[in-house]
């Protein structure tokens, strides 16, 4: 370059000679403009002001902020979640989930999770009776959501207790005798809790170990019990009330094949109901079902006059409370897999169990309702054999169901007509409340 680059040049020029990255041109020219330019030369002179150090303490501070928020959201969701489950089977599942999101507030919070998490339990558990009662579905008591939140609430904090004890336990400080045995304590102690919680939750849900024996040990029993049959085992499901399992044995070929075995947390075979194959039971379970569906087209049809508190039809194929029942076919005639006729069934032992609730009752008003009946039952070609009956009064406020109602026991279908009905209503009345008045008396001298 030729004489005198100027200021601006310079200026631009600086920072790549200071990098080492201008050519020797460039760097010579920049040197012949600082010895006559006092201001450029001052400011090549200035250090470039070094990177601000980050604060540590601070950016912790970030990071912890960030991940306190990130937990608190999981916590909400996972005791949201929890709280749902209140009511069904699968709320045994918050006897781990539970202890787990207790573990991990304490790893947020520490010890401070302790008085975190009943406030926020307590707070899902109103989010979610108010959620389920916004949606129209079935909430129960408020207070029993608040129960269930406390017992919530000691399962997390048994969580905490465990995470704040290992953590004690684990931790690297201090060899001094009186340490190390605090150490051992508080590790045997978070031992024990942590045993207390699977042992729990093995009482509630099993375990895999065991649902897996009670699997093979079934599909053994198969092979050897019922060599030349097709049953497999379908499903394998813990029963916490008896704390085994049952298992579901089906046959692909046969429609009526299907029974159930009950196995110990070790696989043994405890029972066969095999029985309900052999004795007709699944046959007759499976018609009546049948029937029942029949019955519930009319019961159940919008159209229908009446308020029916319980309806359904029934097969009576078997002896009820040493009553004689209709001449026709019992469990045992039954064959299996058999193809029947329904409606024949039903003209032979169907049985009807109706309870009406109505301000009007009377002798005459359930002859009424049995006409109408009848009359609905016969449009829709759903022969039965007999009824029972009850018309009582709707509940009060205070849910006390009030005296006086009529009640029938087997009413046969062919005295439902018009001539003599009431008065047939007022027998069959007075002989059903004689009845079950003796059976009061029996059951009050232990008979």
């Amino acid at each position: 370059m030729n004489g005198d680059i100027g200021c601006e040049i310079c200026r631009d020029l600086l920072p790549l000679v200071e990098d080492g990255v201008a050519s020797e041109e460039s760097r010579a020219a920049v040197q012949a403009h600082l010895q006559s330019c006092p201001a450029c030369r001052a400011l090549a002179g200035q250090a470039a002001p070094p990177p601000p150090v980050p604060d540590g303490a601070a950016l912790l501070r970030r990071v912890r902020r960030g991940t306190r928020g990130f937990a608190l959201v999981v916590l909400l969701a996972g005791a949201l979640f929890g709280m749902g489950l209140s009511g069904s089977m699968d709320m045994f599942y918050n006897s781990l989930l539970m202890p787990a999101m207790g573990a991990a507030a304490w790893f947020v919070w520490r010890w401070k999770a302790a008085a975190v998490l009943p406030p926020l339990l307590a707070g899902m558990s109103l989010v979610c009776w108010g959620l389920r009662w916004g949606w129209g579905m079935e909430t129960g008591p408020l207070p029993g959501y608040l129960i269930w939140a406390a017992i919530y609430c000691v399962l997390a904090l048994v969580g905490v207790a465990i995470a704040g004890l290992f953590h004690f336990a684990l931790k690297k400080e201090g060899d001094a005798m009186k340490r190390r045995i605090l150490k051992l304590a508080a590790f045997a102690a978070a031992l024990a809790l942590l045993a207390g919680v699977l042992c729990f939750s093995n009482a509630l849900l099993g375990n895999p170990v065991s649902k897996f024996l009670a699997s093979r040990s079934a599909r053994a029993y198969l092979a050897g019990r019922y060599p030349d049959a097709d049953y497999r085992v379908d499903e394998v499901t813990y029963n916490f009330k008896t704390g085994g399992y049952t298992a579901a044995i089906v046959s692909p070929t046969s429609i009526d094949s299907h029974f159930t075995l009950g196995l110990s947390m070790t696989g043994q075979v405890l029972w066969d109901g095999f029985h309900s194959v052999e004795s007709g039971w699944n046959t007759w379970l499976r018609l009546d079902g049948e029937y029942r569906a029949l019955v519930d087209t009319v019961l159940d049809d919008p159209d229908f006059p009446y308020n029916v508190h319980i309806g359904y039809g029934s097969l009576w194929m078997e002896q009820e409370y040493g009553e004689p029942w209709p001449p026709y076919l019992l469990y045992s005639d039954l064959e299996l897999d058999g193809d029947y006729d329904v409606r024949r069934l039903g003209e032979a032992c169907g049985r009807l169990t109706l309870y009406v609730r109505q301000d009007e009752v009377s002798a005459g008003e359930a002859a009424q309702i049995l006409l109408e009946t009848r009359r609905a039952m016969d449009e829709a070609n759903i022969p039965f054999y007999c009824i029972d009956f009850v018309l009582e009064h709707p509940l009060t406020e205070d849910g006390r169901l009030p005296e006086g109602d009529v009640q029938l026991r087997y009413f046969p279908y062919g005295d439902i007509r018009e001539e003599g009905l009431v008065e047939r209503v007022r027998a069959a009345d007075a002989e059903a409340k004689a009845y079950y008045a003796a059976l009061d008396v029996r059951s009050a001298k232990g008979g």
